[in-house]
């Protein structure tokens, strides 16, 4: 090949590439006896299989179980019996606390759009019974103590949602806006999994 001075063969740059990879520590680490073909294709196959394993991580489920708890009703019913719907629990110390009041009112804006979709909602007041004085019809859990402990509640307030399945996909001790309760309900994973289904 003739080449004017000052110019590269092309041949020469890709090969001194290669030869930069093969002498890198990469093969050194990986224990792999790097020759041009067999080296490239397998770190494709490795780089293949990692981002096939990222993938598969993060359609996986996160599983947590709330844990369960009992409200008095016509018959005994609990949170276990509730499976296949949504459930809003409210846990405070006492309805009179002002966190719990806010977030009743936050509710009330999305409460009659959540009701035709068999959405619950249920407080566990530490001191103090229910009825809860609102116009969301609020199921009062049993021992509302105990509920808070077993949730890990220690303050005065918490919000927690659980999903269809059983599972606890958010809780916070903050007020939430009625817009981020919405999502959190619409976009839990047997929510979008019917979904896609449809």
């Amino acid at each position: 090949m003739i080449l004017e001075a000052g110019m590269e063969s092309t041949e020469d740059t890709e090969h001194t590439e290669e030869e930069a990879l093969e002498r890198s520590l990469l093969p050194c680490l990986l224990c792999i006896p790097w020759t041009s073909n067999y080296g490239f294709r397998m770190l494709r196959a490795l780089l293949l299989a990692a981002v096939l394993c990222l993938s598969a991580a993060s359609f996986a489920e996160v599983v947590h179980p709330a844990p369960d708890f009992t409200f008095p009703s016509a018959r005994a019913r609990s949170l276990r019996a509730l499976r296949g719907q949504s459930v809003v629990l409210l846990i405070a110390r006492s309805q009179r606390e002002r966190d719990f009041k806010k977030q009743v009112k936050y509710l009330r804006e999305i409460y009659r759009e959540f009701a035709s979709k068999e959405v619950v909602f249920v407080a566990a007041l530490a001191e103090g019974e229910g009825p809860i004085v609102s116009d969301i019809p609020f199921a009062i859990a049993n021992n509302g103590a105990a509920v808070a402990s077993a949730y890990g509640v220690a303050g005065k307030f918490n919000i927690v949602i659980i999903g269809r399945d059983g599972n606890i996909d958010y809780q916070t001790s903050k007020v939430l806006p009625p817009e981020r309760v919405r999502d959190v309900i619409q976009n839990a994973f047997p929510v979008q999994s019917a979904a896609r289904k449809q």
